[in-house]
């Protein structure tokens, strides 16, 4: 941290707080894979939302915060563009981590943190709370959920040997 700038606490942590906004952000734009037709080149809010299924004026939102994120950048003339940040979300990218981001947003995942006040004081697993079976159990029971875990354990897997082999 530098510390030669005044930081007012007040506001960093309201930042934190709320950065579950950007983090909801993050994977519906993952989900709907903007990432991806962003690396084809710039596009409309319009272009995106027609090719997304989605209303312009509420992904303008969405695309405007992840924006100001640094996560795209936007044109003079309004559009969307690519950043190397967005890239990493995009699928056809290699070493892209869009099943990671897709994986622990989703809301199985995001849910079971409702639990870690309860976990904190008992000691049971927050995921079990409030799914009422373990995490590995849960799994077997959607075969979506289970192949999307599967995927993003095989990309994470490549990126640690990626660098393991780098050192």
């Amino acid at each position: 941290m530098d510390m030669t700038r005044t930081v007012d606490p007040t506001a960093e942590l309201v930042n934190r707080v709320v950065a579950y906004r950007t983090s909801k952000c993050l994977y519906a734009v993952t989900a709907l894979d903007i990432p991806t037709l962003l690396q084809e080149g710039p596009a409309t809010v319009e272009k995106l939302a027609h090719a997304t299924g989605t209303r312009a004026d509420l992904l303008d939102r969405v695309m405007s915060h992840l924006a100001a994120e640094g996560v795209f950048d936007t044109g003079p003339d309004g559009e969307y563009r690519a950043t190397r940040m967005s890239a990493r979300l995009a699928r056809n990218e290699p070493g892209n981590i869009a099943n990671w981001v897709l994986c622990e947003l989703q809301d199985g995942y995001w849910r079971s943190w409702d639990g870690l006040l309860d976990q904190l004081r008992t000691g049971r697993t927050a995921f079990d709370t409030v799914h009422g079976q373990t995490f590995f159990s849960w799994l077997a029971g959607s075969p979506e959920t289970s192949a999307l875990f599967d995927a993003t354990m095989r990309d994470g897997t490549r990126h640690v040997a990626a660098s393991l082999a780098a050192e």
